[in-house]
């Protein structure tokens, strides 16, 4: 699904707006259902995880492209580990489909040469996270693919 970043602001626009209206709704009457609330805990670092993945791809300061694989893969293995704890079980479903999700822009990533490249072409990874965290198979592609664009 694609982000309509002009639909987000409008709904963000508005929620501000409504924020009073917004907080009277969220406070849960029902003494079970806001002990289930309350029994939800989110840490600032498990929900920063996305956050952090996406910052990581807004280098204002330089480039950025390189830092994609190791993003994508510090996320995964992340949400990985939330699936099976038993405080996330109420998003469970959620969880699996962004770790699905994921998955998919990982292996899309993985295969674009640019980003490949641009992570040979950085002097800090050069080909160290493809010999740590891929097959040898794919690591020696990478390696031929290197050679052949650059011979």
């Amino acid at each position: 699904m694609a982000v309509q970043w002009s639909s987000m602001y409008v709904m963000l626009h508005r929620a501000e707006k409504i924020r009073e209206y917004i907080s009277t709704f969220l406070h849960e009457k029902n003494i079970g259902k806001q002990k289930k609330l309350e029994k939800i805990e989110f840490n600032e670092c498990r929900m920063g995880d996305g956050k952090n993945t996406q910052q990581a791809f807004l280098s204002e300061n330089g480039p950025s492209l390189y830092i994609g694989l190791p993003a994508f893969k510090a996320l995964h293995h992340a949400w990985s580990k939330q699936i099976s704890k038993e405080k996330y079980s109420l998003f469970t479903d959620a969880l699996q489909a962004g770790f699905n999700k994921l998955s998919d822009y990982y292996d899309w990533t993985g295969n674009s040469l640019a980003h490949v490249f641009a992570m040979i072409l950085n002097p800090r990874e050069k080909i160290i996270h493809f010999e740590k965290h891929w097959s040898s198979d794919l690591e020696s592609k990478v390696q031929s693919l290197a050679e052949e664009i650059t011979y």
